[in-house]
């Protein structure tokens, strides 16, 4: 019997409605190591603006501390889905003038599955770069970057009830991972997990690919 287990995901204090504050933000690298390309879900239909919000129920959180920070958060529904999706992201350095960039994107769709889709997105070196997809429903993300410097991370959740975890403390770190349906229904993945922890003295590269449903894959560099 397969344990799902529960990503922590911060509670959002605070709700953006519109934009913010202009930024020249540039999308992230979206082929990571390997041959996978981590646009593996449909994308979202976004429009103008850092901060982007279709449908309703939606929470988003974002926090800048420094210089040379740039982030995008979309959310959106579809299939007359309420949306119930929660995003927070923090960037924050002390130190460092190397660009950091970050990029969440949440579509909730009618799966059958009751549940609105959460990721918490965390940089604090410098030059990190990492992006997170959701699209389906009843899907946990999570993505923190506690290391030095040049951490990347690309994560693409799609189906329904996956989790998914990244964790990189040291430096120009690597990790990619993808939970997605194995041919047919593009939304019939579900139930994966899968956790990839990178430290050590860092130039660790990772590729995890979940197809189908009831994966669990722990991965390890130190």
């Amino acid at each position: 019997m397969k344990t799902i287990k529960t990503l922590a995901i911060l509670a959002s204090g605070v709700l953006f409605a519109g934009v913010a504050h202009a930024q020249n933000f540039t999308q992230p690298a979206l082929t990571g190591p390997g041959s996978l390309n981590i646009k593996a879900a449909p994308t979202t239909s976004t429009t103008a603006g850092p901060y982007d919000r279709a449908g309703y129920a939606n929470q988003s959180y974002v926090e800048q501390t420094g210089s040379n920070q740039y982030s995008k958060v979309d959310q959106a529904w579809r299939n007359g889905n309420a949306g119930g999706n929660s995003a927070n992201l923090i960037q924050a350095r002390n130190s460092g003038n190397m660009e950091m960039r970050a990029f969440q994107d949440q579509t909730n769709i009618a799966t059958g599955k009751a549940g609105g889709n959460a990721m918490y997105l965390e940089q604090r070196g410098d030059g990190d770069v990492a992006a997170q997809y959701q699209y389906g429903s009843d899907t946990r993300g999570k993505i923190v970057q506690r290391g030095s410097d040049r951490e990347s991370a690309f994560q693409s959740q799609t189906g329904y009830s996956n989790d998914a975890e990244i964790t990189q403390t040291s430096n120009a770190n690597v990790a990619q991972q993808v939970q997605r349906s194995n041919g047919g229904n593009a939304l019939s993945g579900h139930d994966n997990y899968v956790r990839t922890t990178q430290g050590g003295i860092g130039y660790n590269w990772s590729v995890t690919d979940q197809r189908g449903s009831n994966n669990t894959a722990i991965v390890t560099q130190q």
